[in-house]
């Protein structure tokens, strides 16, 4: 298994190879992966955005195979998984913290045309090959990789971080000063 360590933001569907599987180990090196990576780090705030990219690393392993069926056209299978270490913020204390997330991916872009077909209408999974996957549109022949890739990155990271959920707030503590 060869992986290469360069895909493009967007694939374009005709030049894509059909039936044969393609791997990929993608990180910040490549360009659209480090944008991704410095949304992840904005909500830290104490140093320049360079130092939490050298700190924080996002990873994505991908397998993508290009398909055709009369009914359904040319689509891609794209499976894999995501690993990052970010920095953020703690909603309890607003500290800065580190955090991570490991998910797995599991989507089928399919032609933007086939949107309003009753099979895919209103729907966000398609059944193909025997398994399920979440259902993207390509349009004019460009599948967004990484708009899926931030799709599942801020459907999977922890909405509410915390640092140490045992340490007292100073902020909740009542404080009263009147005499009762």
């Amino acid at each position: 298994m060869n992986k290469e360590n360069k895909l493009e933001a967007e694939i374009i569907i005709p030049k894509f190879p059909r039936n044969a599987t393609q791997f990929y180990h993608l990180d910040k090196s490549q360009d659209w992966v480090r944008e991704l990576l410095i949304e992840l780090n904005e909500k830290a705030d104490e140093k320049p955005v360079e130092e939490y990219l050298n700190e924080t690393s996002l990873t994505i392993d991908l397998e993508i195979l290009k398909k055709f069926t009369p009914a359904t056209g040319e689509f891609l299978l794209v499976k894999g998984s995501i690993k990052a270490t970010y920095a953020t913020q703690c909603v309890r204390t607003l500290e800065n913290m580190e955090d991570s997330l490991t998910t797995g991916i599991q989507a089928c872009f399919i032609d933007e045309l086939k949107s309003d077909d009753e099979i895919y209408a209103d729907q966000s999974e398609t059944f193909q090959e025997n398994e399920m996957y979440d259902l993207y549109f390509y349009v004019k022949n460009k599948a967004s990789i990484k708009e899926m890739i931030h799709e599942q990155i801020f459907l999977n990271i922890n909405q509410y971080p915390v640092k140490d959920a045992e340490r007292e707030l100073v902020w909740g503590k009542e404080q009263s000063t009147s005499k009762q």
